[in-house]
């Protein structure tokens, strides 16, 4: 899987990005959310999610992602902050999911696995059939 990590902590952007590459993940990172909406747009937005924290400088997260979900495809966003209260303006800027710092690696991942689901689409043309692996989900 392919993550994007936004996060402009950089000892808890690079402590995500060991964690998720343990895993297997492939990740991006971003310091803001400008480089965020950057690497996506470069990525032309195929990652299976993105972690994004919600208070960064030059472009908080919620800016980042209400441009995201404008200028790209559909790809799984989690909110990821230290107030609770920004839980709200997650979910209006269009997040699929919010997650309060500090997290267990547990309960990240299980978040991850959930939002990153793959679809597999079948089409049937007479007696063939092709299998087809989706993108994550659309909400």
């Amino acid at each position: 899987m392919k993550l994007l990590i936004a996060e402009d902590n950089a000892a808890l952007r690079t402590m995500l990005a060991r964690m998720m590459n343990l895993r297997g993940f492939v990740c991006d990172l971003a310091s803001n959310g400008q480089e965020a909406v950057n690497q996506a747009k470069r990525n032309k937005g195929l990652y299976d999610l993105c972690i994004m924290d919600v208070e960064m400088p030059i472009m908080d997260g919620c800016e980042a992602t209400r441009i995201l979900r404008r200028d790209l495809n559909y790809f799984p966003i989690m909110a990821y902050s230290g107030n609770y209260l920004h839980r709200r303006e997650c979910f209006q800027s269009g997040a699929d999911a919010f997650v309060e710092k500090p997290c267990s690696p547990p309960v990240l991942l299980a978040k991850i696995r959930e939002l990153a689901v793959k679809t597999y689409k079948i089409i049937f043309n007479g007696k063939d059939f092709l299998l087809k692996k989706e993108m994550p989900m659309d909400p």
